[in-house]
């Protein structure tokens, strides 16, 4: 863990199916990381549109743990690829003169945002947290086999069509 302006929390990767509770997962990596940033840093959440938006339910609960409205951004118009996430993420970080930022995403779409991020060289130092809990083997739930293998084949996807 590496102190940072800013985080940013991207949850709806955990599932494949739209009823998804990744941004709970998110929630937990945030009150990780918090603990060890002393700075206060902006906090900007992008995730799935949902009958009520991922992003609203994150910051009412960031903001109820006691974090600053002013640091508490939501990134409303999520896209559709990951690709356009981080454009988008990165165009939004620049506005906010963001010079380090720490990226919390599902530990099987890590990689992926990794590699998209350095592929096009954004002039912002990122840091990437993904907390894998011990406990967990990497096929212990059904659905990680579904997600593992879609984030393969996106790997591969990605990797053909130069995003990579």
């Amino acid at each position: 863990i590496t102190e940072t302006d800013a985080i940013v929390l991207v949850s709806g990767h955990d599932e494949i199916e739209y009823k998804n509770r990744s941004w709970q997962v998110r929630y937990y990596d945030f009150l990780k990381l918090d603990k060890e940033f002393n700075n206060n840093p902006k906090v900007f959440l992008l995730g799935r549109n949902q009958l009520i938006p991922e992003t609203k339910i994150l910051k009412s609960l960031i903001l109820d743990y006691g974090i600053n409205r002013e640091n508490v951004i939501e990134l409303s118009d999520a896209r559709s690829t990951t690709k356009d996430n981080i454009f988008y993420i990165f165009e939004t970080l620049k506005k906010y003169n963001i010079s380090n930022v720490t990226i919390v995403t599902s530990p099987y779409h890590t990689l992926r945002t990794k590699l998209m991020w350095q592929k096009y060289n954004f002039d912002i130092d990122v840091y990437f947290y993904s907390d894998t809990p011990k406990k967990y083997k990497i096929f212990s739930r059904s659905i990680n086999k579904k997600v593992i293998n879609y984030e393969l084949l996106a790997l591969l996807y990605n990797k053909l069509r130069g995003w990579i």
